[in-house]
C-alpha cells in the first residue's frame, strides 16, 4: 500500500504485511458478536481499517479474554503501521515545540 490515509474515525493500514493467519482467525472468531457496529469494525480490519473506537466498543460487548486478545492485535497494528508511528511522533514533537515556545 503506497499511501496510508486517515480521518478522525479510522486509520488505514496494510493488513497484508501486518496481519498473519492467526490474526485473521482471531478477527473472524470475534465477529460472532451480537453488536452489528462492533461486527462491522472487526470486519473492517480485514480491509485494513482500524476504527478509533474499536476497543471501547469491544470492551462493552466482548469478554475479558477476547478483549485482551484484541488489544494485543490493535497494538501490533499500531506498532507496525509506519503511518501511525510517524504521526504519533509528529504530534509529540509539535506539542513539545508549542510548550517550549510558550515558556
Amino acid at each position: 500500500m503506497s499511501e496510508i490515509s486517515t480521518t478522525s474515525d479510522y486509520v488505514r493500514f496494510d493488513r497484508h504485511t501486518i496481519l498473519n493467519a492467526e490474526d485473521l482467525t482471531l478477527i473472524l472468531a470475534l465477529t460472532s458478536t451480537s453488536n452489528p457496529e462492533l461486527e462491522n469494525y472487526l470486519f473492517g480490519l480485514f480491509d485494513g481499517y482500524l476504527y478509533d473506537n474499536l476497543l471501547d466498543l469491544a470492551e462493552e460487548h466482548l469478554n475479558a479474554q477476547e478483549n485482551e486478545a484484541l488489544k494485543k492485535l490493535v497494538s501490533k497494528i499500531k506498532q507496525n503501521n509506519k503511518w501511525y508511528n510517524k504521526n504519533v511522533l509528529k504530534t509529540i514533537l509539535k506539542n513539545w515545540l508549542m510548550k517550549k515556545r510558550s515558556l
